[in-house]
């Protein structure tokens, strides 16, 4: 009887531990997403802020593409989007509206599927 009683309790400390064990992994994948989300915000913000600073649109642009920084020119307003990866589908945007040759505005925003 005391043989089946040890089984039993060696069981339940198994499925226990797998159960802690799924739940630190989850909150571990959950904390990544929230600071991957965060610094990708933040490393926009920070390029906005300097753009912003530059004040030439051509001189942005090539700090991107030196950089390897994800950028394309929208229409309506006129402006480059700067994105900066986040967690899975989601991205930090710097937007720099133009007015010709010149920065008119910046804006921030974590963008997301």
């Amino acid at each position: 009887m005391s043989d089946k009683r040890a089984v039993g309790l060696s069981l339940f400390q198994q499925v226990l531990g797998l159960a802690m064990l799924s739940v630190a992994a989850v909150t571990a994948l959950v904390a990544y997403g929230l600071y991957a989300n965060d610094r990708a915000e933040r490393n926009a913000s920070a390029f906005c802020r300097e753009a912003a600073s530059v004040g030439a649109i051509a001189d942005v642009v090539a700090r991107a593409e030196r950089e390897s920084i994800r950028h394309y020119l929208a229409h309506q307003p006129e402006a480059y989007h700067f994105l900066f990866p986040g967690w899975v589908f989601n991205v930090g945007v710097c937007q720099a509206e133009i007015e010709g040759p010149a920065i008119r505005k910046t804006r921030v925003w974590l963008a997301g599927d």
